[in-house]
């Protein structure tokens, strides 16, 4: 079926933080982001590349 796929991530460390906030802040202010919100990122960036390829908006 080329409507979908399947995604196998391993997480080699992982940092717990808690709070209502999507992006995490280190101590250097580095920002961090949850994986949910990198996958939601990479989703949306390949939605966005197959619409330009196809044209449509």
């Amino acid at each position: 079926m080329p409507n979908h796929f399947h995604l196998m991530i391993l997480v080699n460390n992982v940092d717990l933080k808690f709070g209502n906030s999507k992006d995490f802040t280190k101590q250097n202010n580095e920002k961090l982001r949850s994986l949910n919100s990198s996958i939601g990122i990479m989703l949306r960036s390949n939605t966005d590349t197959i619409n330009k390829q196809e044209e449509r908006s």
